[in-house]
């Protein structure tokens, strides 16, 4: 099974909550544009990995819980957090 079939399995089986309800409710906070969207499971927990623009325009990484809407990490997303360089993040921060 891919990554959309398994994603719209969860959906379908009422274990996520639709990604529209979830940008919705952040929203105020999170305006957009959405740059990238992945659901992700660790550890048994669900959640999507969102990068999207704030009220200042920043690009945030988003990690929400997929099942309850609760956001359980925000970050900065930098150009070499993107890459996976450590050198240019410790660089850039």
């Amino acid at each position: 099974m891919n990554d959309h079939d398994q994603a719209k399995k969860l959906l379908d089986d009422g274990v996520v909550q639709p990604l529209e309800n979830i940008l919705n409710l952040y929203t105020d906070q999170y305006p957009g544009p959405v740059m990238d969207i992945k659901l992700e499971t660790k550890n048994k927990l669900i959640f999507y990995k969102i990068d999207i623009t704030d009220r200042d325009g920043i690009v945030q990484t988003l990690t929400v819980n997929a099942q309850s809407g609760q956001i359980l990490q925000s970050d900065p997303l930098t150009l070499a957090k993107k890459r996976g360089s450590k050198r240019n993040a410790t660089a850039t921060n």
